[in-house]
């Protein structure tokens, strides 16, 4: 799939200690401004255009994962359930989706996902990264 795969926003000057945080969009726009707003908060971010093997996900030790659920081949909240979305409930990762389907969102909504409707204000980007770090949820 053509756009950004692997690549690492990492501020190698900053002595402190950051958390990992893997973005996975299939807008490439969306994609570099979220690495953008989050590098610049200093985390330490992962920029997917692409739906990766979950094993991969494991190996990068996220903190919180931020996904747009349209990089599904089904829907996040049908079974079986999607690697990513299985990977969450097996190692605590928070899971962020990003979706500009208000169907998909009020979808995930109710089933007690956290969820941002695109276009997203970035004060409530921030606001929902740092409440998921903080309760792992």
């Amino acid at each position: 799939m053509p756009g950004i795969a692997f690549t690492n926003w990492r501020e190698s000057a900053r002595e402190v200690s950051t958390r990992h945080i893997v973005v996975m969009e299939t807008n490439v726009d969306v994609l570099a401004i979220l690495g953008q707003l989050l590098s610049d908060e200093a985390y330490d971010v992962t920029l997917m255009a692409y739906l990766p093997d979950w094993r991969d996900i494991l190996e990068m030790t996220p903190d919180l994962i931020m996904v747009n659920p349209e990089i599904f081949p089904v829907s996040p909240c049908s079974f079986p359930m999607p690697d990513i979305v299985a990977l969450s409930i097996v190692e605590p990762i928070p899971l962020i989706y990003c979706t500009i389907d208000p169907d998909i969102a009020a979808e995930l909504s109710r089933a007690g996902c956290t969820t941002l409707l695109e276009p997203f204000d970035l004060d409530d980007v921030l606001t929902a990264v740092s409440g998921a770090l903080s309760t792992g949820r």
